[in-house]
């Protein structure tokens, strides 16, 4: 389990977040965007391997959310 922290501009400040749902496995170099009110993280290598998974991060619920491409959402 990783500890996430949101920085918060106005008073610089590191804060621990509370997330929930399924949470990404480690991985270096992923891809991230963010489009409103979510953040996709998608791919990365992890285990000797490049992954090939899509995960949203809903920035106002601290919820993790996986998105598969046979459209079987967890």
């Amino acid at each position: 389990m990783l500890d996430e922290h949101l920085f918060d501009m106005k008073t610089y400040e590191f804060n621990l977040l509370q997330t929930s749902g399924k949470i990404p496995h480690p991985v270096n170099v992923p891809c991230i965007t963010i489009y409103k009110d979510l953040i996709y993280i998608y791919g990365g290598r992890g285990d000797n391997e490049r992954k090939n998974d899509l995960y949203t991060f809903n920035k106002d619920t601290c919820k993790y959310k996986y998105l598969d491409f046979n459209n079987n959402y967890n």
